[in-house]
């Protein structure tokens, strides 16, 4: 099959594009017979596989972890929700027999329809690989599903909003939701997308048990209906089953681990250490496409005259003429080195916004570079269409898994840094979305891993920040949330900026970019009570981010004045904490571990905590409780165990404990720090 030519059917097996036939008994395989069911324990949980209808259970501490779903008519039929699914075939398996290894057991299902499957379960000490496979090779797309109630709550995966299939062009519309198992929702194939810009195919719940594919795909997933579905694109799937005491044990065995594509966490440098030191402005907002030279030293002039903190003034889009240059445009910025030393004197480090593509008119776009860009099968440049030229195929995609070409990209970039004072670079982009279907490389280039090569440019230019990844981890780069619209909801809105930075950081990336302030006023600017709550939520985040300028008159409502202040007020707060910030960060770059983290990473005893998406902790020591919705003046706060002091106030609570309507005026927002 092609890159995107699979399909998602969620069963308790999957099988798809095979001739229906029977399946020989005499095909040659020597087993035990198998029971009702096989047990295979070590001393952190058990594995328990059923016969008829073939299943397995894993059980730790007591309780079952993780549950594959029976393969039943009827399981089949709600696993899938709304997509077909030919019932003739799909679950009619049953164990026929076994035979053990020396750390697990080949398990053997037959079908009169399918013939053999064999299901390969090696265990170690907290984890269990599994690896299925057909000995028919008309039988596609194996995979298992489980049952989401039985493990919990469910986490990870990374960003989720909405997705346009590749292959169909058909759009689901998503959302973050928290915990997953709360959405209905498919993607397949599964890979770094727009929206679904940062993703890991790892998936962690609130019983301990986690389920991780170490591979770049083609895979698909499905969640939804009590089930969670995985499907690889080819007669043989493999995954790992992890199993720990809870999510924080879980994560940390993970992200420690080496597999074959995801390498265990190795310490690495703190990024771009200049954006923990204070607020980051960008231009993009406030200017979209109009910057020049004029208004970025008249935005950096306001900043400081107003009494604003910063560290990076960040140039955005358009700065170039055509797009792929690597030249200011000089018909807007006629001097962008004395621009740079301009802003280095008044106490800013300057980054330019760069994509991964390079347009045809492009100066950089020549007979000459023609091969550094992604090839299409019928030979030459294969052209995309991305945001900038509306969907027109003018674009060649830059293929960074070569090494020359990598050079002669980060060549031009260096160039830019020593021409004209530039400090870093915002990477935009790199998504498996924008790989052509049909692409080709020399050598066997997955989307996802395009996404991965595109992170490595860091190691030879200075990087502020990327938005993509699949199993970029170790790269250990700040990596920014998708751009939020200018409105409250869940959908993509301010109440989505803090369950996806959990999603981040649980897909092994700490440093997390909460992207724009106030969002970025596609549809509208946000109202100045929309505003000053983003504000409020961001200054106790590790990273904080301007684009719409607190004293631009289309944010509505309170006076500008009004939100200008209470804007400062809260910048000021967040330049405050930059020791204890930088301390955080230079933690997490040694261990891999969240500097934002849901309550339960702390307290994962407290059932209570597995639901709540409008708390995070920041380190060990604050608690912070945002306004997420319009209209209120105060909330409800959930203070896990411990003794807590209001950190406005100063006034002390014992948890667990929640408090009924705390005050959350505008302007104010519930913190609280450990005592």
């Amino acid at each position: 099959m092609g890159k995107h030519g699979i399909k998602l059917l969620a069963a308790g097996l999957f099988l798809l594009s095979m001739t229906i036939g029977c399946g020989s008994k005499s095909s040659g395989l020597s087993f035990k017979p198998m029971d009702a069911s096989l047990v295979l324990t070590n001393a952190n949980y058990t594995l328990t596989i059923n016969r008829a209808p073939y299943n397995f259970t894993v059980t730790s501490q007591g309780r079952i972890v993780l549950a594959s779903i029976p393969c039943t008519a009827s399981s089949a039929v709600s696993a899938t929700g709304s997509y077909a699914l030919n019932n003739t075939y799909a679950c009619t398996f049953s164990a026929a027999g076994y035979n053990l290894t020396s750390n697990g057991a080949n398990v053997y299902l037959h079908s009169n329809q399918a013939g053999w499957i064999t299901y390969n379960f090696l265990l170690s000490t907290k984890m269990i690989k599994v690896s299925v496979s057909s000995q028919n090779s008309a039988v596609q797309n194996v995979g298992d599903a489980f049952s989401t109630s039985a493990s919990g709550h469910w986490y990870g995966q990374g960003e989720l909003g909405n997705y346009l299939n590749p292959v169909n062009g058909t759009i689901e519309i998503g959302q973050q939701w928290y915990p997953l198992e709360t959405g209905n929702y498919t993607r397949c194939p599964l890979e770094t997308a727009d929206q679904n810009n940062l993703t890991t195919p790892l998936w962690l719940t609130s019983n301990g048990a986690g389920v991780f594919v170490d591979s770049y795909g083609p895979m698909c997933m499905s969640m939804g209906n009590g089930i969670f579905a995985l499907t690889g694109n080819s007669n043989q799937f493999s995954y790992y089953i992890l199993v720990d005491n809870n999510i924080p044990s879980t994560y940390q065995d993970w992200i420690s681990t080496n597999f074959t594509y995801k390498k265990a966490w190795q310490p690495v440098s703190l990024p771009a250490p200049e954006m923990f030191q204070g607020p980051v402005w960008s231009t993009w907002a406030e200017y979209l496409y109009g910057i020049d030279q004029s208004n970025v030293l008249g935005l950096a002039q306001s900043i400081t005259s107003l009494g604003f903190p910063h560290s990076i003034l960040e140039i955005d889009d358009k700065w170039q003429k055509n797009w792929g240059d690597t030249a200011f445009d000089p018909a807007k910025f006629p001097d962008p080195k004395a621009m740079t030393d301009q802003l280095h004197s008044m106490g800013f480090k300057a980054s330019l916004w760069v994509p991964p593509f390079v347009d045809n008119n492009s100066s950089n776009f020549n007979a000459s570079t023609e091969p550094y860009f992604i090839q299409s099968k019928g030979g030459g440049v294969s052209l995309i269409g991305w945001w900038d030229t509306f969907g027109t195929k003018e674009a060649g995609l830059i293929n960074f898994s070569n090494p020359n070409v990598m050079n002669w990209w980060s060549g031009l970039l260096g160039t830019i840094v020593s021409n004209y004072g530039i400090d870093g670079f915002k990477f935009d982009a790199g998504e498996a979305n924008w790989f052509p279907l049909d692409g080709v490389t020399t050598g066997y280039l997955s989307p996802n891993e395009f996404s991965d090569y595109y992170i490595t440019i860091n190691k030879h230019v200075p990087a502020m920040e990327f938005r993509s990844g699949w199993f970029a981890q170790n790269d250990g780069q700040i990596m920014r949330e998708y751009d939020k619209d200018s409105i409250w909801s869940a959908d993509n809105g301010l109440a989505s900026v803090l369950p996806q930075m959990f999603s981040m950081e649980m897909a092994g990336y700490p440093f997390v970019l909460p992207d724009m302030i106030g969002g970025n006023g596609y549809t509208g600017w946000p109202s100045s009570e929309l505003y000053i709550r983003w504000v409020e939520m961001n200054a106790f985040m590790p990273l904080m981010q301007f684009s719409m300028v607190p004293w631009d008159a289309r944010i509505a409502g309170n006076s500008t004045q009004m939100t200008t202040d209470i804007s400062r007020y809260y910048a000021g707060i967040h330049q405050s904490l930059k020791t204890y910030m930088l301390k955080l960060a230079q933690s997490s770059a040694l261990s891999g571990m969240p500097m934002v983290k849901p309550l339960f990473f702390d307290y994962p005893t407290d059932q209570n905590t597995y639901t709540i998406s409008d708390e995070f902790l920041l380190g060990d020591t604050y608690l912070v409780c945002p306004v997420v919705m319009p209209g209120v003046s105060s909330r409800n706060v959930y203070l896990p165990a411990g003794t807590w002091a209001d950190y406005f106030t100063g006034g002390t609570f014992t948890g667990p404990a929640t408090l009924i309507g705390y005050p959350a005026t505008i302007g104010t927002i519930p913190v609280f720090e450990k005592q």
